[in-house]
């Protein structure tokens, strides 16, 4: 017989407990079921032998190892938003992620889009450029890669995806520069090293084909590149020291192409002919003058200076360049986005614009100011300004439709048929990080929400194997973008949903789960708007409000909380984590304190208990005690960590305080990242006596039928830290994502009947506890492929 360690099961061994419901259950069937037969004796022999071996061993040892078995997976998005150019082919919009995977949208339904499918990526892209079914990107850790789409097909429900091959291609782009432009038909690679386009032809996933350079005037270095139409592109070229491109920056980007306070030259660039293309000198820029947008009859610039917009008429007239039409920006204007259609000049203002990491309430909403060309005075003939705090990063129009990429959400669908008056009809959240769950056992609901963007999900698991995506909760708010304490950010009683966002508590009603709306805010005793970390046990909400009050809430109508009474915390530094349990209250303190607080009067809490974690601490190392779960037995479990390579337990009997605290080593492979050592990572299973901890990579499972003395059990596999060690360089490269190994998780999530449920980056994971002895065969005895 052989046996497995780690993460695959010990299967010839038993826990104590499943040994003895086995005994129960099948030995005494076998022991009186009134076989006379040699064959029926020995069978019953064998049985036996095996049934006491069992539970010997098990009171030897404890609990079996096992297995964490991924039941189900539901695909939630990956990435922080970006704000490159939605690229439209055919019915899928393809929208480019600032760092994460790009995401597919089926926009055959505009004013339904529904997220299709994603192209795995790495860290930073934000531009896509496609030749036939193949779409080319730039990673920004270097390199070129190619995904095949040709066999894509939109899941049939929301939330799934197809995903098929990314691979690196061997493209120079040390020697060549960043690809710029893949124009179609012709296909045509368009890069630049520093004085000199080259051209390539793509050839699916191999090398493409180098076949022609063009040079740039002598003197002059790349600056720009601005594609018109499919055989011609502008390009702005500087002389004096080279300006580095902006490497994926989007096909119709100028924007962020060039650099400010730099005079230089437009040309026109001819690719029909590729084997004698050149540069045709158009006019010349100042250097304060920045380029918005441009066709081939338009060109709109920026007077930076001043804030004023030049706009040309047929600049490219060999007859010389028509005096500019000049008109101030909008007051307090901020990151621009600006295109021209159908004699119309819009000007979107993103209101800051990309990297606002923490959107509340009272945030800038993005505006949309519309120009009519062809007027001596320009003055904004409609303006709207959106609905909800937005971002908008970049428009593209395609067939009567404009494409916008809200950094705040995601992609957002514009009617243009009246170019006058442009209307949202559809939208859809295209990035996200799983990181805070509530889960509403009683529904078979699961409400995750994620990082960036602060979108809810709302899903149904009511079959672990198949969670679908029901809806999104969006209202322009982020949910505290902080790095501690992501699991006491969400709470729940009966069909209402407390949501702590940016700065205040959303009370939303989901008794429709796929019509989420919010029905106020949840208010101190002064009747102001309060947030912060939030727990709900039973009819009582409590709140961490300003790292310094203890709000508690009666929430037996939970639509309508009423206040109960506060506490004023110690001075032992911010709460990090929130626990409650039989009435009492457990804070762990960013100065390394565990508070423990007697609730049962709401009108007179006290401080019962208060342990210094900081005698823990070996040395001068820094320690991080991310989390406290307390057991029905009354043990408390924290997690702790020095470094990424170290984490342990520390196991304290809550109810003897005095009692000493012993560390338990949890070295199993994973580690903790700067990002997750400050976030609630356990929860409890006490009908099972398992304990299961998230670490960044991993996560593990204990069992604490022995309280003080949790034995790991079953251990998530986990990827290798993907940093590179001092003085080599990460290969790049990318990730098909598959499922739990390939992903990484900041909370653990919850836990119900026989499913823990895990928020990670990229999935909701939905996983079950097996141990380590299989299941008896039909017959009522032990069969040999149990033995295996």
């Amino acid at each position: 017989m052989m046996m497995t360690t780690g993460m695959r099961s010990i299967k010839i061994f038993a826990a104590s407990r499943r040994a003895e419901q086995l005994a129960v259950q099948h030995g005494r069937r076998v022991l009186c079921s009134g076989h006379t037969g040699l064959r029926s004796r020995r069978a019953c022999s064998c049985t036996l032998l095996v049934l006491v071996f069992m539970l010997t061993f098990a009171q030897l040892v404890g609990a079996a190892e096992g297995t964490l078995r991924q039941v189900g997976v539901a695909r939630i998005g990956f990435g922080v938003p970006g704000h490159g150019t939605v690229v439209i082919r055919d019915n899928l919009a393809v929208v480019p992620p600032g760092e994460g995977d790009f995401t597919l949208v089926d926009i055959t339904d505009k004013t339904r889009p529904v997220l299709a499918g994603y192209i795995p990526t790495l860290t930073f892209n934000q531009a896509i450029y496609f030749h036939g079914p193949f779409g080319y990107f730039h990673n920004s850790r270097g390199g070129t890669f190619v995904s095949d789409l040709s066999q894509f097909a939109p899941a049939a429900e929301p939330g799934g995806l197809r995903i098929h091959g990314t691979t690196a291609i061997p493209y120079d782009e040390r020697r060549n520069g960043p690809i710029l432009h893949i124009s179609e038909p012709f296909g045509v690679f368009a890069s630049c090293s520093t004085n000199t386009l080259h051209i390539f032809r793509p050839d699916g996933a191999n090398a493409p084909r180098h076949v022609a350079d063009c040079a740039l005037p002598n003197g002059m270095n790349f600056a720009g590149f601005y594609p018109i139409a499919t055989n011609w592109a502008l390009v702005f070229a500087t002389r004096g020291s080279p300006v580095k491109p902006k490497k994926s920056s989007g096909p119709d980007d100028p924007l962020r192409s060039g650099k400010d306070g730099v005079s230089g030259e437009l040309y026109r660039w001819d690719f029909t002919d590729l084997a004698s293309s050149s540069l045709t000198p158009v006019f010349a820029l100042q250097p304060d003058e920045r380029i918005l947008a441009l066709t081939s009859n338009h060109l709109a610039t920026l007077e930076r200076k001043t804030n004023t917009v030049r706009m040309y008429d047929r600049y490219g007239d060999t007859n010389g360049v028509h005096e500019p039409v000049r008109f101030p920006l909008p007051p307090q204007a901020g990151h621009l986005v600006c295109a021209f259609h159908d004699n119309h000049f819009y000007l979107l203002d993103g209101r800051g614009g990309p990297g606002q990491y923490s959107l509340t309430y009272e945030s800038p909403h993005s505006r949309w100011f519309v120009y009519e060309l062809g007027r001596a005075e320009m003055k904004p003939s409609y303006m709207f300004e959106h609905a909800l705090p937005s971002a908008f990063g970049s428009l593209s129009i395609r067939d009567g439709y404009g494409y916008v990429n809200d950094y705040n959400y995601g992609l957002r669908i514009f009617d243009l048929h009246d170019p006058g008056k442009p209307a949202e009809i559809g939208a859809c959240p295209t990035a996200a990080e799983g990181s805070g769950l509530h889960l509403d056992a009683a529904r078979n609901l699961v409400f995750l929400w994620v990082t960036f963007g602060g979108t809810i999900y709302a899903m149904d698991v009511a079959d672990p194997a198949k969670p679908r995506v029901l809806s999104y909760y969006h209202d322009g708010a982020w949910v505290q973008y902080s790095n501690q304490s992501r699991a006491n950010m969400m709470a729940g009683k009966g069909t209402v949903l407390f949501c702590s966002r940016k700065n205040k508590v959303a009370i939303l009603d989901t008794a429709d789960p796929r019509h989420i709306r919010n029905i106020g805010f949840l208010m101190d005793d002064g009747g102001r708007p309060v947030s912060g970390l939030i727990k709900g046990v039973g009819d009582r909400l409590y709140l961490v409000a300003g790292g310094q009050r203890l709000l508690l809430y009666d929430i037996a109508t939970p639509q309508t909380p009423q206040w109960l009474g506060s506490f004023t915390l110690p001075k032992e530094g911010k709460p990090l984590s929130l626990t409650v349990r039989d009435n009492r209250i457990y804070l762990i303190t960013e100065n390394h304190k565990l508070l423990i607080l007697d609730a049962m009067d709401p009108q007179r809490m006290t401080v019962s208990g208060t342990v210094d974690l900081d005698s823990f601490r070996e040395g001068n190392k820094k320690m991080y005690f991310p989390d406290v779960a307390v057991s029905a037995k009354g043990y408390a479990y924290l997690t702790s960590g020095e470094n990424r390579e170290r984490t342990r337990l520390l196991v304290a009997n809550v109810r003897a305080p005095g009692a000493p605290i012993k560390w338990v080593e949890s070295d199993k492979g994973g580690y903790w990242a700067d990002w997750a050592c400050f976030n609630r990572n356990m929860v409890l299973d006490d009908d099972q006596n398992l304990l299961y901890v998230c670490k960044y990579m991993q996560i593990e499972c204990f069992d604490i039928s022995q309280p003080e003395n949790p034995r790991c059990v079953a251990v998530t596999g986990s990827l290798p830290n993907r940093r590179s060690p001092p003085g080599q360089t990460e290969e790049p490269r990318c990730v098909a994502v598959t499922g739990l190994l390939d992903d990484f998780q900041w909370t653990i999530g919850a836990v119900s009947g026989a499913h823990v449920y895990v928020p990670g980056l990229r999935y909701l994971h939905i996983l079950k506890y097996v141990d380590g002895i299989q299941p008896l065969a039909a017959e009522g005895r032990l069969g040999r492929e149990a033995l295996k």
